[in-house]
């Protein structure tokens, strides 16, 4: 992946950057129910008008330009260069197997796992890096911050990325399970 680092940190400082935001606004919806039940009807806006505004331009604009710039870098910088470059790893390998290497193989799966390689590890990949940037935020949310009534969120956000993980890397195990047995 040295080729893809540059891309690999931007992705990463941007994931990191939206579920800054996503855990944040967990938090101050907390806050925002708490302050709600003791202050009066008739104050909210005096007393909670700006950070209102405040909190509605982060929603309405800088929340979805966080996720934009996530999912154009990892769309259009990481998932195609990740997965062309461990295609044409896997054909550098096939190409220097002997010729009896291809003859006990059956036609065509070789090089349909040759090229299905590049998917599954630019998605291995990809689940990898948001798995991590989630938990090393949620980490430091926790405990740097000291907020340990956020640590049941926390752990939930991190148990839901490694099953999601888990899960991908099971469905994949058996798709191409099932692929090669067909």
């Amino acid at each position: 992946l040295a080729p893809l680092r540059r891309v690999l940190l931007l992705s990463l400082v941007f994931t990191m950057i939206a579920a800054v935001i996503e855990v944040w606004l967990i938090a101050y919806a907390g806050r925002l129910i708490d302050t709600l039940s003791t202050i009066d009807p008739a104050e909210l806006w005096e007393v909670l008008g700006w950070e209102l505004l405040g909190v509605a331009v982060l929603l309405l604009v800088l929340r979805p330009l966080s996720h934009f710039a996530r999912e154009g870098i990892n769309d259009l910088g990481l998932r195609p260069n990740t997965a062309t470059l461990f295609r044409w790893r896997a054909i550098q390998h096939v190409s220097r197997q002997s010729v009896g290497w291809f003859q006990e193989d059956f036609a065509g799966r070789t090089a349909t796992r040759t090229l299905e390689i590049g998917s599954t590890a630019s998605n291995a990949i990809f689940n990898l890096a948001n798995a991590v940037a989630f938990v090393i935020h949620d980490h430091n949310h926790v405990f740097i911050l000291g907020f340990e009534r956020d640590i049941i969120i926390s752990l939930n956000i991190a148990a839901g990325y490694f099953i999601n993980l888990l899960f991908n890397m099971w469905l994949r195990e058996t798709t191409e399970y099932l692929q090669s047995n067909i």
